[in-house]
């Protein structure tokens, strides 16, 4: 299957204004957003893509990855960032950042298991992998 991205800009400016699954209505989109153009990197351009070319073959169930960050030291949880799909993982490690010392941890959950239990089960593995770490 074809798509067609509609895009604008040069650089740091460039981006997808949007996606259209027919060439005859990727024109009319950028004919409207052409109409009003002020400038030549303000011109909107059609990029074709052929999504058949996109080969995944995998064995592995895709689920959502969680990432976060705990203090070393009290273990309060420093950012849990947006889930986004991915396949197993599970990694914690330390690190140093400018809050001190940091663990950090992604983790691959069900995509069906609710947002708090994910992150009950984060923290929990952050714990005994830092007992872990001290001997405990």
């Amino acid at each position: 299957m074809k798509v067609y991205v509609i895009t604008s800009g040069e650089y740091s400016d460039y981006c997808i204004r949007t996606v259209a699954l027919s060439r005859e209505k990727a024109e009319l989109i950028c004919a409207m957003l052409n109409s009003e153009k002020r400038y030549y990197c303000d011109v909107a351009t059609i990029e074709e893509y052929d999504t058949d070319e996109l080969q995944c073959d995998a064995n592995e169930d895709v689920g959502l990855c969680y990432e976060a960050a705990f203090n070393y030291k009290t273990l309060k949880n420093i950012y849990f960032d947006e889930p986004f799909y991915s396949f197993a993982r599970n990694e914690i490690k330390r690190e140093i950042s400018g809050h001190g010392y940091e663990i950090l941890i992604a983790a691959t959950f069900p995509k069906d298991m609710p947002q708090e239990k994910a992150r009950k089960i984060m923290k929990d593995r952050v714990s005994k992998w830092k007992a872990e770490q001290e001997g405990l």
